[in-house]
């Protein structure tokens, strides 16, 4: 059974626990991913877009990299975009199906792969 709901669209802070969850099973993956990425398109963040939807099985997941050209207006974002060492370290945004940019967050490759399962 899952922990979010199955007969509505999530709240803003399900929203925050769903992309949270979300990269935690994701987590062994991403630093190879952020590295394929920034090898082939320089600086940047992982964008998770989620667009939500009554059910379940009507809800989709994406997920892009975005350059800072391409950034959402979001302060935070743009600051960590600028600051962070893509050699060891990422930066992963959600936005919801309308573009607001919900979930921000900075990671160490360190502890993605010392995450427990």
């Amino acid at each position: 059974m899952s922990k979010y709901p199955m007969d509505r669209e999530l709240n803003p802070e399900e929203f925050v626990d769903f992309i949270s969850d979300l990269i935690v099973d994701m987590k062994a993956g991403l630093p190879e991913v952020a590295s394929e990425f920034y090898e082939a398109s320089g600086r940047g963040a992982i964008a998770l877009q989620f667009q939500d939807a009554v059910t379940p099985q009507d809800r989709r997941m994406g997920i892009d990299y975005v350059t800072p050209a391409r950034l959402p207006d979001h302060k935070y974002l743009k600051q960590l975009i600028q600051e962070y060492d893509p050699t060891s370290e990422l930066v992963v945004f959600a936005t919801t199906k309308n573009g607001q940019v919900q979930f921000v967050s900075h990671l160490t490759f360190a502890e993605l792969q010392s995450a427990p399962e």
